[in-house]
């Protein structure tokens, strides 16, 4: 039987068998096609090779399409005194009479130069001009295979019709050029090599009037071909290249005579070798994988088997094989996931109990954080972040009417559910200082919503209470606050704590306290009014005071969520139409007010304050100063 690891590598070999198999199909083809298209475009241009053009010029010197027999007639002239190595037309003259072009057969027939013209191939057929029927004259087919996207790559150097082998129009010109013979008839597509380079180019109309001096064409290999649109005649001869651009077939036919003249073709690495080489190429990758056990290496690791395959495929080209990218690219992938994937497997369960304990007190976010990090330290970072403070009140007297064991209970039941309600609502618990619970929002990931969702919390935690602790005197003081902090681990390699520090978090605690002296569960502070970014239906916050806490210069805005209901929303305008006058000095008409709220805990202290400060007061500000916690 296999054991898991050799499971995997069999795994491996099945894949990639697989994935050998499916890259041969189209979509895969032309995935490769287009790594192999940009590696186009760097081969040298060869000096020998001249193409003149029938261009907007030349057309508005001569007119539409087709020209006179005096006109080639007398640019055959032209070329053959400027000794020419050789002449070669991309043009079909066909369906001539006998009187068709007399002119340009007879200065044919007196020239010195060898001269190929443009022939295509039909059904079993060739169709020719009786031009090549001259001495030294020839022919060549000037058909090119189109591939599936439209781009011309590869070219047939000849044609076996009827027992007779006809050349390729680049290989006609190639072999006339060099004096070279035919060896074979081979018919297979070759692949050949374009060039961002630009060729030698004139205008028909300055050869033929006599701007371009002989001496640039002499001893050329000069090909004639149209290179733009007759619009009234509609005559064109444009292709798809290897770029994606339009271009003329004279210039793709120079790219062959090229490719000739270089000695520079392609071919396809056979599919045989190929797959010996990504066997191999995935079993040392595998290898090399298992040795990792940070996924930081290993994904530096498969980066750079992927830059030696591409170096690889480089070099091959240069040498005039083309490597399967695709293939060889998504070997290398698949095997790099598959070890992923087998890694997880291997340390799930570990993961699977890391969470269970961990996730009952430290945000998933965190956790991640802290797992990814080698030391287990989570960098400190200074951000906006709302810090929230729970306190069992009286927790002493409280305990001390219970059981021990009914007490744990009860606190461990309490502090469980109130856990749940602030993870589902994005927030981290810092700790548990004896039966206080300190938690945070927006730390260390961004939570745009962090200032409603811990508003939420505590409006969860509160109804939590009323109802599943109505029947006892459990009762808790909670705070809210928002501001600049410091978030990350402290500690050393024994003993870390993951917690945020600063003033912020000291304010939060502060006005935590708070909540014993106004009578209310919750108070939160102006930042984290200011900072909620919509109203939310479900509640309303009333301003409860304005205060200096104690341990703090700085004045402090506290109010109290409450549930959005008729009752609650009457309190909060009576209440703060009383602070009004309360903060204005007039504390007559702030009393009229506050004692329309004979049940509320807050108008009841004001009310006290109120008749404690009487006429005492001078320069009255309407801040309260806090002297203790």
């Amino acid at each position: 039987m296999f054991n898991r690891e050799n499971k995997y590598y069999f795994y491996n070999f099945l894949i990639v068998c697989f994935l050998f198999l499916i890259s041969g199909m189209p979509f895969f083809k032309s995935l490769n096609l287009i790594f192999l298209d940009k590696l186009q475009g760097f081969a040298d241009v060869s000096e020998d090779i001249v193409i003149i053009g029938i261009d907007d010029r030349s057309f508005k010197e001569f007119g539409n399409w087709p020209w006179s027999d005096e006109i080639f007639s007398d640019f055959v002239q032209k070329v053959n005194t400027a000794q020419v190595n050789t002449l070669a037309f991309d043009i079909l003259f066909l369906n001539e009479d006998e009187n068709d072009y007399r002119d340009f057969k007879d200065q044919l027939g007196k020239s010195n130069m060898d001269v190929v013209f443009a022939s295509k191939l039909g059904n079993n057929s060739v169709v020719k001009s009786s031009l090549a029927d001259q001495s030294r004259t020839f022919t060549g087919f000037v058909n090119l295979p189109q591939e599936d996207d439209g781009k011309i790559r590869k070219f047939n150097p000849n044609a076996m019709i009827n027992n007779t082998c006809y050349n390729s129009f680049s290989l006609a010109i190639y072999k006339n050029a060099k004096n070279q013979l035919s060896k074979n008839c081979n018919t297979d597509p070759v692949i050949f090599n374009y060039s961002n380079q630009n060729f030698n180019y004139y205008s028909f109309v300055d050869v033929y009037s006599g701007i371009v001096s002989p001496r640039s064409l002499k001893g050329k290999i000069v090909l004639v071909g149209i290179v733009t649109y007759d619009i009234k005649s509609q005559v064109t001869d444009n292709f798809v290249d290897v770029f994606g651009n339009n271009t003329p077939g004279i210039y793709v036919h120079a790219n062959i005579l090229n490719s000739y003249l270089l000695d520079r073709f392609q071919e396809d690495i056979s599919r045989e070798l190929l797959l010996l080489v990504v066997l191999v190429l995935a079993t040392s990758s595998f290898l090399v994988y298992s040795g990792f056990k940070k996924p930081t290496y290993e994904l530096s690791t498969f980066i750079i088997f992927v830059l030696i395959n591409i170096l690889f495929g480089l070099i091959l080209y240069e040498y005039g094989v083309n490597w399967d990218f695709t293939t060889s690219t998504m070997i290398l992938t698949a095997t790099f996931i598959l070890q992923i994937v087998y890694k997880l497997f291997s340390v799930k369960n570990e993961w699977a109990f890391m969470y269970k304990l961990f996730g009952k007190y430290v945000n998933e976010s965190v956790l991640k954080e802290m797992v990814n990090s080698p030391t287990g330290r989570v960098k400190g970072i200074k951000k906006e972040m709302t810090v929230m403070f729970v306190d069992i009140r009286d927790f002493t007297t409280y305990s001390e009417k219970l059981d021990l064991e009914v007490l744990m209970n009860r606190l461990n039941d309490y502090l469980e559910k109130a856990n749940k309600i602030i993870l589902k609502n994005n927030g981290i618990i810092d700790k548990y200082i004896g039966d206080e619970i300190m938690a945070f929002w927006n730390g260390p990931q961004e939570n745009g919503d962090h200032v409603a969702d811990a508003l939420k919390t505590v409006l969860e935690l509160r109804e939590m209470i009323v109802k599943d602790y109505s029947d006892s005197a459990f009762k808790v003081g909670m705070s809210l606050h928002t501001g600049e902090m410091i978030i990350g681990s402290i500690g050393n390699e024994e003993r870390l704590n993951y917690t945020v520090l600063g003033d912020n978090v000291n304010l939060a605690s502060r006005v935590e306290g708070l909540t014993r002296k106004y009578g209310v569960s919750t108070l939160i502070t102006e930042p984290v009014v200011k900072a909620l970014k919509r109203p939310d239906d479900a509640f309303v916050i009333r301003k409860i005071d304005t205060v200096i806490v104690k341990g703090r210069s700085s004045l402090v805005k506290i109010y109290q969520p409450m549930y959005k209901t008729e009752e609650n929303i009457k309190i909060k305008e009576i209440y703060e139409k009383g602070l009004a006058f309360y903060y204005a000095g007039d504390f007559e008409k702030a009393l009229s007010f506050f004692e329309q709220l004979p049940n509320d805990r807050p108008s009841h202290l004001m009310i006290i304050r109120i008749k404690d400060l009487g006429d005492k007061v001078n320069n009255w500000d309407g801040v309260w100063y806090w002297d203790e916690k």
